[in-house]
């Protein structure tokens, strides 16, 4: 398991790969630096998205939690940049009609922003809370993105 930071508008984020595959995106207080070319990889198509020069990732992920979880994150990996879908919209696309499972599910996303859990709104139109940085972030994405 290795981890580097990057700094990003909405904070500095710490990425961690293994066995070949992203496997989480958190919050970082101190820099760390690698020399491991998946994460050079992702730094780099984090800075673009950031930079508004991308708008898919191509990298490897390793998500591995319960069926549910897995068919959540797949679902939110196919919503395109520059939309947003409900919580229970997605519970639909993810085969579940257990939406407050779903929105947990989008909580506990491991790789945000890769795995774009910020496109995910409350059916009313609230944007909701987000697991990087706060709500304040999730604003950001979402302007970045031209969503609001």
């Amino acid at each position: 398991m290795d981890s580097i930071t990057v700094m990003t508008p909405i904070g500095m984020l710490s990425i961690t790969g293994d066995n070949g595959a992203i496997i989480s995106i958190e919050e970082a207080e101190d820099a760390k630096e690698s020399n491991n070319p998946l994460l050079l990889k992702a730094v780099k198509e984090i800075e673009e998205y950031f930079n508004k020069e991308r708008t898919v990732f191509d990298l490897p992920l390793h998500f591995n939690s319960s069926p549910l979880y897995n068919r959540v994150w797949s679902e939110l990996c196919k919503v395109p940049y520059g939309t947003t879908i409900s919580y229970s919209e997605l519970a639909e696309r993810a085969g579940s009609n257990a939406v407050r499972a779903v929105a947990t599910a989008v909580g506990r996303n491991n790789i945000p922003i890769i795995i774009p859990c910020h496109r995910i709104i409350r059916k009313s139109g609230e944007i909701g809370k987000f697991s990087l940085f706060g709500k304040e972030a999730k604003e950001y994405l979402l302007k970045l993105e031209g969503v609001i």
